[in-house]
């Protein structure tokens, strides 16, 4: 998103209007109560927990194909593969992941 040089200093808070079920609405004015903070303040939260959960769950996918590529040099390695024989087994180890783990 660009920004002008009318909102590069400052960029005012904006509004989100959601609608909840009645029970959610309670129970979102429960936790705020117990809380002792605003309902804006409990969803500005939750919008904070989802972004990091997103992160965290990026860097997982991240570190488990960069433990699937070292684990697979390892066994290649063990097994005494050749390039050629690597890159036939990369190729279908790949096709085996695209299609679930069938072959």
């Amino acid at each position: 998103m660009s920004k002008s040089k009318r909102t590069a200093r400052y960029e005012a808070p904006k509004a989100v209007t959601v609608r909840l079920s009645h029970a959610d609405f309670i129970a979102l004015l429960q936790e705020a109560e117990d809380r002792g903070t605003s309902n804006a303040e409990i969803i500005r939260k939750a919008w904070a927990s989802y972004q990091e959960k997103s992160e965290v769950e990026h860097e997982f996918k991240r570190l488990e194909t960069r433990i699937v590529k070292q684990l697979f040099e390892v066994c290649s390695a063990t097994l005494g593969l050749s390039e050629e024989e690597r890159k036939a087994a990369r190729q279908e180890f790949n096709q085996r992941v695209k299609n679930g783990g069938r072959s």
